[in-house]
């Protein structure tokens, strides 16, 4: 008697690997963030209120008055940001979440000058105004 092998079937996912996070170091300057259960959802929080008040603080810099208007291409114009951006590294972002070790606890790290400064004026807005900024993040 032989016996029927069957076929073997492949499972497919579109799930991407784990990526595991940057690990924290010494000489770091940034923000502990508290959160329940909900990293994901307290990472895309924190990047927004940070990123929200941090342009308050160290607005962009934008291209002067002064500066001689040049007629380009639209599609050279396009070339060169695509180029730009993809030179840009992890490491220039102005907030990187790194791993902390602890559960339910995130480090983000921050290329900023003063992020006491920063710190300061969250809380005192958050303080004058008494609205509500996050729903994800813990605050004790």
């Amino acid at each position: 008697m032989s016996k029927i092998e069957k076929p073997k079937t492949r499972r497919y996912t579109n799930r991407k690997p784990f990526q595991k996070r940057a690990a924290l170091d010494v000489n770091l300057k940034g923000f502990l963030c508290s959160c329940n259960n909900r990293e994901k959802d307290c990472i895309k929080e924190s990047y927004n209120i940070l990123n929200k008040y941090a342009d308050i603080l160290y607005p962009p810099e934008t291209p002067s008055a002064e500066d001689p208007v040049k007629e380009s291409n639209i599609e050279d114009d396009l070339q060169k940001e695509l180029t730009e951006l993809r030179q840009k590294k992890k490491g220039d972002m102005r907030f990187q979440v790194l791993d902390s070790g602890a559960k339910n606890f995130l480090f983000i790290k921050t290329t900023v000058e003063d992020p006491v400064k920063l710190a300061e004026k969250i809380v005192t807005e958050i303080a004058n105004t008494k609205v509500q900024e996050s729903k994800f993040l813990l605050s004790r």
